[in-house]
């Protein structure tokens, strides 16, 4: 009797069990748990599994954007909170919660916009409309303080590399003579370096005046690339850029600069150049950025044997940015030309990139980059040797690993260290100019 009493209630053991084991293994359920129990970043991670299986849950998207703001991922909140909306625009707190990301990012003119909305939309009184009410006012001091006022800021960057194939002149080359018989000294192929060791600088300044849409800007770079086998090709490099911005609306800008750059190799002058650059840039409402740029500049080679390479130098570029979830996608499209004294150095070259940059652990900040791009250059006139018009094809493959430290203000960043490798591959119509290039090395940056 006893035996068949466990054989029927077995089956309904079973059913219990694993009714027990699918509901713990809920991510959604998990997730809210640990928000409530202020476990943030267990949260984030087993609402972000909630959310991949299902997108459209009001819930997932809310709660793991209460989650990121919490674990100061602002970025992330931004978009949880914008997809919850667009399943549901009646939200209040969830709207209230995106403005507050808004702010905290620094975007005031978008978290202004929510507020005002819900305001609009009849924002409940109490404690909550005057929440509302000191964030607006916080905005309007920031804006008061930014409407008159000196922004700085300053970029330091070290980097040391092993190169293989090092190719720092201007002209885009380095090269030495060989004996070819029948050709004494009548060629000339890459040469291998030992590594170098880059440090740059610059800082970067803006006024505007209170109430104005205008703004003055100005850039200054300070730069050494030292090869360690090769003095002479030791480079400084000084850059200055002036000019006004325009902000014609919220999320649109354009400006111009003057802009000049020198650069000599140690022992004597060696490159100037002058000219202008307009930019203008806008941000969707997918938030998404676009930034297009053109330049103009005139250069003049200041060695007696290089004279014959002066003249203009222009590009266009289109850059795109967009933030999905902690992924940051970033391309550019440009188009360059070189139009010089010595035709064999006119060209024209096309070039397009494509840049991945996600959180691989997100409590250490360890950020992964990937990238690859191409670049075709095609000159006026044939290569040495040739009857045709030489073409050459640039594709470039490179990957970095960064560790990113912030302060505890805001989470602003302040500097980054990391690794980096990049592989080039350069396939012409003329051998001669066919290489292969890898660059390792180690980075680090400091923002303040």
């Amino acid at each position: 009797m006893r035996g068949h009493l466990v054989f029927r209630l077995l089956p309904l053991v079973l059913v219990a069990l694993l009714a027990g084991g699918v509901l713990g293994a809920d991510p959604l359920a998990d997730g809210i748990a640990h928000w409530q129990a202020g476990r943030h970043e267990q949260a984030v991670e087993a609402l972000k599994k909630a959310f991949r299986e299902n997108p459209l849950s009001l819930d997932a998207c809310s709660y793991l954007g209460l989650a990121a703001a919490a674990a100061g991922d602002h970025e992330l909140a931004v978009v949880m909170f914008d997809n919850a909306l667009r399943l549901d625009p009646t939200l209040g707190p969830v709207r209230m919660e995106l403005a507050q990301s808004y702010f905290a990012l620094g975007l005031y003119g978008l978290a202004e916009d929510e507020f005002r909305r819900l305001i609009a939309e009849g924002a409940p009184d109490g404690k909550v409309r005057q929440n509302i009410d000191n964030f607006l006012a916080a905005i309007a001091e920031k804006r008061r303080q930014d409407g008159h006022l000196f922004l700085q800021s300053y970029a330091l960057r070290l980097e040391a590399a092993r190169d293989s194939n090092a190719r720092v002149s201007p002209s885009g080359d380095v090269y030495f003579d060989i004996d070819i018989p029948g050709l004494v000294g009548g060629l000339s192929v890459p040469t291998d370096r030992d590594g170098y060791l880059s440090v740059w600088g610059s800082g970067s300044f803006e006024y505007r005046r209170r109430g104005s849409r205008l703004a003055w800007q100005a850039q200054v770079d300070l730069g050494n690339i030292s090869y360690f086998d090769e003095k002479d090709l030791d480079l400084q490099v000084l850059g200055a850029r002036l000019g006004p911005a325009f902000r014609l609306s919220e999320n649109t800008a354009a400006g111009a600069m003057l802009r000049g750059i020198y650069m000599d190799k140690d022992y004597a002058d060696y490159l100037r150049s002058w000219g202008g650059l307009v930019w203008g840039t806008w941000r969707t409402p997918w938030r998404t950025n676009l930034r297009l740029e053109a330049e103009l500049m005139d250069r003049d080679f200041t060695q007696p044997f290089d004279d014959g390479h002066d003249g203009t130098y222009g590009s266009v570029r289109l850059q795109t940015s967009t933030l999905l979830g902690g992924t940051l996608l970033s391309s550019s499209l440009s188009y360059a030309f070189a139009n010089t004294d010595d035709a064999a150095e006119s060209y024209d070259r096309f070039a397009a990139e494509l840049r991945c940059r996600h959180p691989l652990v997100r409590r250490w900040q360890v950020f992964g980059e990937a990238f690859a791009g191409v670049r075709e250059t095609l000159y006026d006139r044939p290569g040495p040797f040739s009857i045709s018009r030489r073409r050459d094809t640039e594709y470039v493959l490179g990957a970095s690993l960064e560790r990113v430290f912030r302060t505890s203000i805001r989470h602003l960043e302040t500097w980054r260290v990391g690794v980096f490798y990049e592989y080039t591959r350069s396939l012409s119509n003329l051998d001669l100019y066919d290489y292969d290039r890898h660059l390792t090395g180690v980075r680090a940056s400091l923002v303040f």
